[in-house]
């Protein structure tokens, strides 16, 4: 059987790219469906501050890597996503990086679907997490795998890779940090 994988469509989607290229029995696709209404509606509801937006944005541009391919298959919708969860029948699908919301039909279609998060859950769920850790003094975190529910960043957890934020690094630093984990966690998963 094979799994789906979804990655996020920045340079981490595309040092996670490299990491997973040789796994066997895998689909990669990349999640293109972010755009700039969706961070209007975050700042909106208060989820994230435009100065930790702006943060999170100075670490790509500065990030060293490049972004998937255009050539790899793309994901900008949940109906795109739940067809060809259909045609293909996928033994499960793993979320990294990946900005799309799914929504209840996804999540309810009866595929194992799980997500790789880079920092300590419950309480580091969601957008700007590392920020937020790093705020909080919270420098000892893990990168999760879990189940996707409604509730985002809130399924039960399955596997963890511990690793330690450096305050005394930059935020770009701390964010390759945690995501390194994230990474080794995604090949872990699927090997």
């Amino acid at each position: 059987m094979t799994t789906l994988v979804i990655i996020g469509n920045d340079k981490i989607g595309g040092k996670a790219l490299k990491a997973i290229h040789k796994c066997k029995n895998i689909e990669i696709y990349c999640d293109r469906s972010t755009n700039i209404k969706r961070l209007i509606k975050l700042l909106k509801r208060k989820k994230i501050s435009i100065f930790v937006i702006l943060k999170m944005l100075l670490a790509e541009i500065l990030r060293k890597g490049n972004k998937p391919n255009k050539n790899i298959f793309t994901i900008k919708s949940n109906q795109t996503l739940l067809e060809i969860i259909k045609k293909n029948n996928y033994e499960k699908v793993i979320l990294f990086r990946a900005g799309l919301i799914l929504n209840k039909k996804v999540i309810d279609f009866g595929v194992n679907i799980l997500n790789i998060h880079a920092a300590s859950l419950p309480n580091f769920a969601g957008i700007g997490a590392i920020n937020k850790a790093l705020t909080e003094k919270v420098y000892q975190q893990k990168a999760t795998l879990h189940r996707l529910i409604e509730t985002i960043d809130s399924g039960e957890i399955i596997s963890e890779i511990d690793y330690r934020l450096d305050p005394n690094k930059s935020y770009l630093a701390n964010e390759n940090i945690a995501y390194s984990a994230a990474i080794k966690l995604l090949v872990k998963t699927l090997n």
